[in-house]
């Protein structure tokens, strides 16, 4: 047969101790009897590779951001039922200015570990938003603030959207009035139960359209506050 195959080869048998009449014969051609794969099908198989690649660090990333905001949030309503906690002996504070109360946070147990403590007013959390907590003695009211570094479709801006939804809202009849503002203007105030009439926002009938547009607020100044206050 042409090229030899289905010879019989004498030294095979010396050599491997069977006959080599029955083995195929290998070329180094691109036909069906190549073995192997081309580079077309090779570089198909690194593209389909690299697309799930692509698709899967893309769900890991928005798993992992999905997971730090509600981590933070989580955090968040850890300090402020802590503190609401301590809100009986925070009146007992008499003078004329505000009072920090991150040192009786602290004593509670109410800092995450991933948190740091920057004075007696002010914590920072993993996002690098500043949370202060502090007492008012001449309104005798609680506040914590909370101060975002926001942009547009970030995962702060997200973020704001959860503070309200799945805390603020929730927690309306505790709440006195919510600010959101910067350090030029009050865009919204909305005010929890105690305060609530008919000629005021209130937190109960605050909508998502409300909320987009208060973090909208913040996003456009690249930061705001949203300071919550509680007391009588």
């Amino acid at each position: 047969p042409a090229g030899g195959e289905g010879l019989h080869r004498p030294w095979c048998h010396k050599i491997l101790g069977t006959d080599c009449a029955s083995w195929p014969r290998m070329t180094g051609g691109r036909g069906a009897n190549s073995f192997g794969r081309s580079m077309i099908e090779m570089l198909g198989v690194l593209a389909i590779i690299a697309v799930l690649s692509v698709g899967g660090i893309a769900g890991y990333s928005k798993a992992m951001e999905k997971y730090k905001i509600n981590k933070t949030i989580e955090q968040y309503n850890y300090l402020i039922l802590g503190m609401l906690d301590y809100i009986g002996d925070a009146k007992k504070i008499t003078g004329s200015s505000n009072v920090g109360l991150t040192n009786i946070a602290e004593a509670a147990g109410l800092i995450p570990t991933t948190w740091s403590k920057e004075n007696e007013f002010n914590l920072r959390d993993e996002f690098r938003n500043i949370v202060q907590t502090f007492y008012d003695p001449r309104a005798g009211e609680l506040s914590i603030d909370f101060s975002l570094r926001i942009e547009k479709n970030s995962t702060v801006d997200r973020l704001c959207m959860d503070l309200f939804n799945n805390i603020l809202l929730p927690i309306g009849s505790s709440v006195s009035e919510v600010f959101v503002l910067n350090n030029k203007s009050n865009f919204a105030v909305y005010f929890g139960k105690n305060r609530c009439t008919s000629s005021r926002m209130c937190l109960k009938d605050v909508t998502l359209s409300d909320i987009r547009n208060s973090c909208d607020f913040c996003a456009e100044n690249k930061g705001c506050s949203i300071a919550v206050k509680f007391g009588s």
